[in-house]
């Protein structure tokens, strides 16, 4: 390998006369001016890309936030706009708002015995029907009313390919075949 001079390269020599430590003297030649124009020792370091690719999600994630938190109050002031019944609803003078109590769940007494409250035969269908409690005729023909024809018969071909083996347990006693719905 041949030894090749460099021209660009500049050597100063230090003054062992001086006054000055070796430190002084390494720091002046550092931040003395050259033939390129005055330099300064500290040079401003850009940034490498695997930085700016690390920055990049935060930068992302920032302007997503923003950008939901500008939609999120668009549509909350949209929704106001609507409004509720309750809250300054505008609707047509003909629509009453009616508050009903739900009475269809069950009580517990202390003892862990439950009770509901009777129905209230004066009240219109389907408001007044009676679901629950001991089995009576009555229960029965209201399950069927509230349910109607919601469930048919299948063939067992059809009853195989949707539960297999446990269509047994879906056999249809009054119209034969296997119950679905």
């Amino acid at each position: 390998m041949a030894l090749e001079s460099e021209s660009h390269l500049k050597y100063h020599l230090l003054d062992d006369d001086s006054e000055k430590g070796e430190t002084d003297n390494f720091l002046s030649q550092r931040s003395s001016s050259s033939d390129d124009g005055p330099r300064s020792w500290y040079k401003p370091r850009r940034l490498p890309m695997r930085d700016l690719l690390a920055i990049l999600p935060w930068g992302v994630s920032v302007v997503l936030a923003v950008l939901c938190l500008v939609l999120l109050s668009k549509l909350q002031r949209i929704s106001e706009e609507f409004g509720s019944y309750e809250a300054g609803f505008r609707f047509a003078p003909g629509v009453p708002l009616e508050e009903v109590r739900f009475s269809g769940s069950p009580h517990f007494y202390d003892n862990g015995t439950s009770w509901r409250e009777s129905v209230d035969l004066t009240v219109p269908w389907p408001e007044n029907m009676q679901l629950l409690g001991d089995p009576s005729p009555e229960v029965d023909k209201n399950w069927n009313d509230y349910i109607g024809k919601r469930y048919f018969s299948i063939s067992e071909e059809e009853a195989i390919r949707a539960w297999g083996d446990k269509r047994h347990e879906y056999v249809d006693q009054k119209d034969g075949g296997y119950t679905a719905g």
